[in-house]
């Protein structure tokens, strides 16, 4: 199978992130980058061209691997080449990154921290597109010594999509060209294909876990009064409304449209299965073994009044508005610039200092700003 002809090139990536706030104990940890958009430069230098055309060729990734010192860096495997991320038994909680990017942002180590603190029993793995992770500044391997059941890895993207109906969207680039968002497109489709192979919940980055979701069991969530989101759900392997999901996204892909891969499939599948009756208002309901869970669930702060994330509000209307929530999510779209002041008692820093401790700690080592 033929990779596409574009490929991605490292840069910072924009994480998601989703507070999980249930209190129990946990680690400390870094200082932080604020993440910036990637940039994917239309020329490449003359040996580039050929290193990727070998790369390409092997099918091993769109991502080129950096020279850089080996001892600050970890080589990471291939999630599809581990048993235990293909096995029946347990759950599979999968984050991803795909702009190439080496260092996660202090806001997806947050959202990986809560999901493995919140959820012991279940596999975390953050599967990057890139074929090394950076360790230089300490926190990945405190956090992966801490969390025995989180896991950086890579993926062969040819596997990702292979044997479902996106492969020749992936293999023909369209996602990759005449868009503002690549990276965004990739990452609307991989997670489709990763939760079809493997099975399991897909998590956005923006997130903080507060609640263990190893409870739930093909479910999704609404985003909106009318739309359901695609930043958190959960699917058996195979299931066959994620097939469904996967042909509507392939038929109605448009690059340039925000998230026509993920909430317009997921809405438009479920609403064909379902009829409008089962579909109404954001509720809680389910149909065709779907659980669908009302907006708190997931997404307790709407996206137009994501700045409340980052101010004031008492230890006591944190946990009385959070109680049904099994995570804040950040709209990092939007909110990737707001710096986190530790100690200003911020929606975002409570539920950082309780859910992700070894990275909140980290990333204010020397500064209060994170």
């Amino acid at each position: 199978m033929r990779a596409p002809a574009r490929v991605l090139v490292p840069r910072v990536a924009v994480g998601t992130v989703v507070l999980c706030f249930i209190y129990t104990s946990g680690p400390r940890g870094e200082t932080s980058q604020r993440p910036t958009t990637p940039q994917f430069p239309s020329s490449k230098s003359e040996d580039e061209e050929e290193w990727l055309a070998d790369d390409i060729s092997n099918g091993s990734s769109v991502c080129p691997t950096p020279k850089v010192p080996p001892h600050d860096f970890l080589k990471l495997r291939n999630i599809f080449s581990l048993k235990e991320a293909q096995q029946e038994e347990g759950t599979n909680i999968l984050l991803l990154e795909s702009s190439c990017a080496v260092k996660p942002t202090v806001r997806a180590w947050c959202a990986l921290e809560s999901l493995a603190q919140q959820n012991p029993e279940a596999r975390v793995w953050y599967v990057m597109t890139a074929p090394l992770l950076e360790v230089k500044d300490g926190l990945a391997r405190r956090l992966l010594h801490q969390y025995t059941n989180l896991q950086v890895v890579t993926a062969d993207l040819q596997e990702v999509f292979s044997h479902t109906p996106l492969t020749r969207l992936y293999t023909s680039g369209s996602w990759n060209a005449n868009t503002q968002w690549p990276e965004v497109n990739l990452a609307d489709l991989m997670r489709l294909g990763l939760v079809w192979h493997l099975g399991g919940f897909y998590v956005d980055t923006d997130v903080v876990c507060i609640r263990p979701l190893t409870g739930l069991a093909n479910a999704i969530g609404w985003q909106e009064m009318s739309t359901l989101g695609s930043g958190v759900f959960h699917f058996s392997r195979h299931h066959p409304v994620l097939q469904r999901v996967m042909a509507r996204a392939a038929r109605t892909f448009k690059t340039n449209k925000w998230g026509s891969s993920g909430p317009h499939a997921f809405t438009w599948v479920m609403k064909e299965l379902c009829g409008g009756e089962v579909l109404m208002g954001g509720k809680a309901g389910s149909c065709q073994g779907i659980r669908l869970l009302p907006i708190r669930a997931f997404y307790p702060v709407p996206a137009p009044v994501w700045r409340t994330l980052f101010t004031f509000q008492t230890p006591r209307e944190v946990t009385e508005r959070y109680l049904h929530s099994y995570m804040i999510h950040t709209w990092n779209q939007l909110s990737h610039s707001q710096p986190v002041v530790k100690g200003s008692g911020s929606i975002y820093d409570q539920a950082a200092k309780v859910f992700c401790p070894v990275t909140r700690a980290h990333a204010t080592t020397h500064a209060p700003l994170y």
